[in-house]
């Protein structure tokens, strides 16, 4: 009986990168890109500082927004969300409260994170955001605030 448990649970687990390919294959999904030139042109709107360091370092802004799905599309991606498993990223926050829900994730490159994945979900609509680039420690707080 474990070893059945065991094997549903692998056979569900997915990768960030093939759940990231999920959001974007949905039937109904907004998928919005923003390369570094794009972002340039947002540093120049930008009044703060500090805000401005982090933009600079975005390489790529990728955000999915899947309110137009079916009912039955978004309770499977947040099922999929819910049931993550990738070492490769690590889990900077976490919250499920109140039928809200947001993960946070970073991949790291040595002591430097290249990637930050936000996935939250609210209702009837997730969104899917993903940050690249090249990020200090001391970053995520203001890649976080970027990717809400």
């Amino acid at each position: 009986m474990l070893a059945l448990i065991f094997v549903c649970q692998l056979g569900f687990s997915q990768s960030v990168e093939s759940l990231i390919s999920d959001f974007k294959a949905a039937k109904g999904a907004t998928v919005m890109s923003f390369p570094k030139a794009m972002m340039q042109a947002a540093l120049a709107e930008t009044k703060d500082s500090e805000e401005a360091a982090i933009i600079k370092k975005v390489e790529q802004l990728t955000i999915v927004v899947t309110n137009e799905c079916s009912k039955e599309v978004n309770e499977g991606l947040s099922a999929k969300v819910k049931a993550l498993n990738d070492n490769t990223y690590e889990v900077i926050s976490k919250e499920d409260k109140d039928g809200e829900f947001s993960i946070v994730l970073g991949k790291k490159d040595g002591e430097n994170i290249k990637e930050v994945v936000v996935f939250a979900g609210e209702g009837s609509a997730l969104v899917l955001t993903q940050v690249q680039g090249n990020f200090e420690p001391a970053d995520i707080k203001g890649v976080m605030d970027i990717a809400k």
